[in-house]
This record gives structure tokens, C-alpha cells and sequence, in this order.
């Protein structure tokens, strides 16, 4: 059971607690029969994928808004038809990979932890101006896809470190204190996130979670969106202020 868990709502005093996810299992950390999920919301953390040194033949997911058929998502893609893989991409499911830098070759480099922000807005483009890495927004990969579809509203689940179909990608994916706001946060608010350690106070702040276990699922400390575990997930004791990211991120802003 969760106990005194409001002693971890303040800052630093938050568990240096990571969601980790190896293996080839497409589920992560995952909530579902959500039925319709909201728009015109930003999804924030910290993530880090460490690759085998193997050929990369699919893809694999930090975040899954919206279920097989719908949504979007950020994470690692797999283009289809050549030798050449990206190191970022945001899914808009069951339309489009768009992705942010191409890599030729079959083998993704490991890479440390990173900030992501992702705006999750409707609209033709919904990509544009939407995914930040390290406080700085990302541009279509010339080569990349250029549709201009807009998402097919999400539904149903949510998920971290899974897609439910198609992230097979053998890699294990850390994510560290994601959290979930009920606005599109502005470029100065993506910054101040990046400064957080521990439960932000801003008031859209909708869902938290800080790697805290109660009932066998990872807690959610604002919302009701409590995590189930899939195989290969598990919670660590991994954090980005080993490689000191925040103070660097301090420095730039």
C-alpha cells in the first residue's frame, strides 16, 4: 500500500524512481477503457533508450495517447523500404510516422536522458510545433512524411514505454516523472518544466506520476489514471539528475 504519500510531493523529496521497459512485448506501463481521451493537452518527461547492437527492424514508444487506431505518440521509428532509421519520431496512428532525424545504417546509437514536451492538438499538421527535446521544437526530417492529416481523436488508452501494436523494437526505454497538463503549454512553460524535480503546482497539471506503486499499479497522484504493468516493465531507481541534465538545462535557461 502507498504509504505517507504526501511526504513526496515536494520537490527533490520525490522518489528517484524511473519507468523501465526492455524486451519485445508491445505493452508498457498502460490504463484503458478511458472512451474518449481530451485534446489540446501536453505530455512531458524524461526519457532515455539504451539499443542493443543489433539491426533495428520496428519501432518503439516513450508515450502512446490514444489506442491502435488513433492518437499519437513520440518515440524511435523504423522506415519502411531502405537502411535508414530515425532516432525521434511522433506518430500519428494509423496515418504517419513524421519523423525528426534520419540515421543511415541499421543501428541506433544510445543515447542519455532527454526532456520531451509533446503538444497534443488537432488540426491539420498536428506535428508542427508540437514536439520539443531539450527545450527545442523539432522539424520533419526532409525526407520524412509531409502529410498534413489531422489526428484521429484518441480513445480508450494510455500508455508509456508500449503501443499495444507494432513497438517490438528490442530496446529498453526509461521514463522518469511524465506528467500530463490540460493546456498546451507555451515554449517559456516547456522550459520551466525542464527545471521541475519533483510535482509541478501549475493548475492544469492533470496526471503525475513519480514511479510511487500502490496496488500493484504505478500511482497517478492527481488523476485516477493508475499504470497496470505489461511484460518487461518494472520501476528503477534511475534518474536524469545523475547525468546532472537539470543543472544544465538551468544554465541554457
Amino acid at each position: 500500500m502507498l504509504a505517507a504519500r504526501g511526504a513526496f510531493l515536494t520537490g527533490n523529496k520525490s522518489p528517484q524512481l524511473s519507468l523501465s521497459k526492455s524486451g519485445t512485448s508491445q505493452q508498457g506501463f498502460f490504463v484503458n477503457s478511458l472512451g474518449s481521451l481530451p485534446m489540446n493537452q501536453t505530455f512531458t518527461c524524461w526519457y532515455k533508450a539504451t539499443f542493443t547492437d543489433a539491426d533495428i527492424m520496428t519501432s518503439r514508444d516513450v508515450f502512446k495517447y490514444g489506442d491502435n487506431n488513433n492518437g499519437c505518440g513520440f518515440g524511435f521509428g523504423y522506415v519502411v523500404g531502405g537502411n535508414t532509421r530515425t532516432s525521434k519520431a511522433a506518430l500519428v496512428e494509423a496515418k504517419y510516422w513524421w519523423t525528426f532525424d534520419l540515421i543511415q545504417g541499421v543501428r541506433l546509437p544510445n543515447t542519455g536522458w532527454h526532456h520531451l514536451a509533446y503538444r497534443i492538438k488537432s488540426g491539420t499538421s498536428p506535428n508542427n510545433n508540437a514536439v520539443f527535446v531539450d527545450g527545442t521544437v523539432q522539424t520533419r526530417a526532409s525526407n520524412s512524411s509531409s502529410s498534413t492529416s489531422s489526428i484521429n481523436p484518441p480513445t480508450n488508452i494510455f500508455s508509456i514505454c508500449g503501443r499495444g501494436n507494432g513497438g517490438t523494437l528490442d530496446c529498453e526505454v526509461r521514463v522518469y516523472h511524465p506528467r500530463i497538463y490540460n493546456e498546451l503549454l507555451s515554449d517559456s512553460k516547456i522550459a520551466e518544466d525542464m527545471t521541475i524535480a519533483g510535482v509541478p503546482t501549475r493548475q492544469s497539471l492533470v496526471h503525475y506520476w513519480d514511479g510511487t506503486t500502490d496496488g500493484g499499479k504505478v500511482y497517478d497522484f492527481v488523476g485516477d489514471w493508475h499504470l497496470s504493468f505489461s511484460d518487461g516493465c518494472s520501476v528503477v531507481p534511475d534518474t536524469p539528475q545523475g547525468g546532472n541534465e537539470w543543472a544544465k538545462t538551468r544554465q541554457r535557461f
